[in-house]
């Protein structure tokens, strides 16, 4: 399991047995009716009525989370057509009576009711959470679709990122309309970890799906489509919101102060394996380089100069470290960003102060000479040349 889908939000004790069983016992029933019916060998009147209706397979899902499913659903009526046991029970009377495998739209309906009964988890309900036979219901759905001869294997994973950006839509977006600052990052925080819950058992429903088809294929993981859908949506409607809080937060962790770390690492990486991973990289560069461009001014009247320099030294170690865990990359690359956006800015400080103060090699004593340069050799590939006063203003443009 991904490691921003175990920090996103609370497991409770028995859901991971749910889950573990529950894919087991869905294979295993599914090779006992395999045997059973003996599937794959379909005359080849069937084998024409399927290629019929396989032009089906095209049309998009119809949407549950539109506002008047929303309503209906929140009524506590039942509807016979989503209501995923019967549909099922019927499905598999249907495909035992005319020897046909499930068809992709009477499939999907099960598995759409039970992707809508999990979205209530959105809301704090603790009515969302599938019975194990509800879970098995869908699961033994999505593998039967899965294993026939002409599989629905693309058309579930279609439908389950466009009914996760559907919900997303309908239920997460209003409940961060007109927030700000604290208030949208607790909001945010909430609805992230009720999602993150959601995620464990509708991912659970096409996990045949995603371990046959999906890694075969090399597409996107369920967990990281899921991460994508929603914060997809969420960049687009509050890229400034969102920003601001994780940048804020990042600024403060490097201050010292208090941060909540488990839902800062757990967002963070989850916008790394989502497809908004270059936008939040961006802006967590820009945001490092002006950090250290007002630390810099700090520091150079604070510090002497080889405690100066000492200090350059000790801030790309910890930064470096830093951008791994939060940009979720390769030690190489994070020594590479720490280069242009840490030690750029510092040393040119550095350079100016020196120029200002008019300290030089001419009149540099040799004791101080020789500490400066001690230091410089210990600082991480530091690149100090003459000229080099365009050095943060040439990087910034590219």
């Amino acid at each position: 399991m991904h490691a921003w889908l175990e920090l996103g939000g609370e497991r409770d004790s028995d859901e991971p047995l749910i889950i573990s069983e529950s894919f087991a016992a869905g294979r295993a029933a599914g090779r006992v009716r395999d045997r059973a019916s003996g599937r794959g060998r379909v005359n080849a009147a069937a084998r024409a009525t399927n290629a019929e209706e396989r032009g089906t397979r095209g049309r998009k899902p119809l949407n549950p989370f539109s506002p008047a499913a929303l309503d209906y659903s929140r009524s506590g009526d039942q509807d016979p057509i989503l209501t995923g046991v019967s549909l099922l029970g019927s499905l598999q009377d249907q495909s035992s009576k005319n020897g046909r495998a499930p068809q992709f739209e009477d499939g999907w309906k099960v598995l759409e009711q039970g992707i809508l009964k999990c979205s209530k988890i959105l809301e704090d309900s603790t009515a969302g959470k599938p019975t194990f036979t509800e879970y098995m219901n869908c699961y033994d759905c999505a593998y039967q679709m899965a294993v026939q001869k002409n599989h629905y294997c693309q058309e579930m994973y279609n439908g389950y990122k466009a009914t996760l950006a559907d919900c997303v839509h309908a239920m997460v977006l209003p409940h961060l309309m007109h927030k700000r600052d604290d208030c949208f990052w607790r909001e945010l925080v909430k609805m992230w970890s009720n999602y993150c819950v959601m995620i464990r058992f509708v991912a659970g429903y096409f996990a045949y799906v995603g371990r046959c088809f999906l890694a075969l294929r090399k597409l996107p993981s369920l967990e990281d489509t899921a991460a994508t859908s929603f914060f997809a949506l969420v960049f687009s409607y509050f890229h400034d919101e969102i920003s601001g809080a994780l940048l804020m937060l990042i600024r403060q962790e490097r201050d010292g102060c208090n941060v909540d770390m488990d839902h800062l690492m757990g967002i963070m990486r989850a916008i790394c394996h989502s497809e908004v991973k270059l936008i939040m990289k961006s802006a967590v560069i820009q945001d490092t380089y002006v950090y250290y461009s007002r630390k810099s001014l700090e520091w150079i009247v604070q510090y002497p100069l080889p405690d100066y320099l000492a200090k350059v030294q000790e801030t790309m170690e910890k930064e470096t470290k830093r951008l791994i865990q939060y940009l979720c990359i390769s030690e190489e690359e994070s020594s590479d960003l720490c280069l242009k956006t840490v030690n750029t800015p510092l040393m040119q400080t550095y350079e100016n102060y020196k120029r200002k103060k008019c300290i030089g090699d001419q009149v540099m004593s040799e004791t101080y000479k020789t500490v400066e340069e001690e230091l410089l050799a210990r600082c991480s590939r530091l690149a100090i040349e003459s000229g080099s006063d365009n050095l943060s203003s040439s990087y910034m443009e590219k």
